[in-house]
């Protein structure tokens, strides 16, 4: 589960840290586990650096939303990620 904040609406900045285990791969295998996390990055910036997005959808639902979302996974590269 994460926790999302936006700092600013207008220009899509935000600011989400990680409750649960982060997993690390390297080259397609399990690294290990990170401690806690936090994304401070902008939307812009991320849509700005999506290099790959899978052919399959998975249906995901969020605590705070009745209504599912039908998603891809999607590799973004050059997120700003800090320690929590």
């Amino acid at each position: 589960m994460w926790y999302t904040r936006f700092q600013n609406y207008v220009e899509g900045n935000f600011s989400t840290v990680g409750r649960d285990a982060v997993v690390v791969y390297k080259n397609g295998s399990v690294e290990g586990v990170a401690g806690r996390l936090r994304i401070a990055d902008s939307i812009h910036n991320i849509i700005r650096n999506i290099e790959e997005v899978s052919k399959e959808r998975y249906l995901v639902r969020w605590w705070d939303s009745r209504i599912p979302v039908l998603s891809p996974y999607v590799l973004v590269r050059d997120v700003k990620i800090t320690r929590a």
